[in-house]
């Protein structure tokens, strides 16, 4: 019987785990009951790998999601400026480039998208401004984004399953 040192020594079926039901556990129960402490603090601090998350997040891909204390958080999903940005809706649900618009985007992707889900992508106009961003194929989006230079602006849509779109609108932001 070996003590596990790791979260990939693991298995989700219990029966699958050392030690087993006929297992003498004398000398190595200690070390089996520091691991479990070890692992238990590592899902807790959301730092466990293979899909071990903590029991105050819902995993959702990649992403952690869920309460935390009193508020709902999503970590930000950010990626260099592209004129033709693909998000990953199963990774996060807010978007933002990690510097500011340097020419129009000529088409937005938005993958993995699930019914009911709202995203939010934040995007800001460089010092000149003025560029413009193509909505996603097929979505219905009210507004525009915002062309003041230096200003942000974001993008808010729920996807509809009913009709297999992205449907929101931009709220430009002061500069």
């Amino acid at each position: 019987m070996t003590v596990p040192s790791s979260f990939t020594d693991l298995s989700t079926t219990p029966g699958s785990n050392s030690p087993a039901g006929g297992d003498a556990v004398f000398p190595d129960l200690d070390d089996f009951i520091r691991f479990l402490g070890a692992a238990l603090a590592s899902i807790k601090a959301n730092t466990a790998t293979n899909g071990w998350v903590s029991p105050y997040f819902a995993k959702s891909g990649d992403a952690f999601t869920g309460p935390v204390g009193s508020y709902a958080y999503t970590t930000v999903s950010s990626q260099a400026f592209t004129a033709t940005p693909t998000f990953n809706a199963a990774l996060s649900n807010v978007f933002e480039f990690s510097a500011v618009m340097t020419a129009n985007v000529t088409s937005c992707t938005i993958s993995n998208p699930h019914a009911g889900q709202t995203i939010s992508i934040r995007v800001k106009q460089n010092g000149t401004g003025n560029f413009t961003f193509a909505a996603p194929s097929g979505a219905k989006i009210l507004g525009s984004i915002g062309l003041t230079a230096s200003a942000a602006s974001i993008l808010t849509l729920t996807y509809s399953s009913m009709d297999s779109r992205w449907e929101g609108s931009w709220t430009p932001l002061p500069a």
